[in-house]
């Protein structure tokens, strides 16, 4: 399976969750390591995919995390 295949029909209205891979109850902690973990995943500069591509998804991701790791942007969001 592609590891990526769930980027395909990333859309802007996408669950920030789903673009984390957790869920909606997850600690900060958890939130804070898939963050790290995608974003290394999906870096422009280190990602085996197209860079076009690795930049969407970087900034897909980096952008989910900037609302969920902020308390009171992670309750307006909820």
């Amino acid at each position: 399976a592609n590891p990526c295949s769930r980027w395909s029909h990333m859309t802007e209205d996408e669950d920030l969750y789903a673009r984390l891979g957790v869920a909606p109850d997850a600690a900060p902690l958890v939130i804070s390591a898939a963050y790290r973990a995608l974003a290394k995943q999906h870096h422009p500069d280190t990602s085996s995919e197209r860079h076009d591509d690795a930049a969407r998804h970087f900034r897909a991701v980096h952008e989910a995390y900037v609302t969920l790791s902020n308390p009171e942007r992670r309750r307006r969001y909820d």
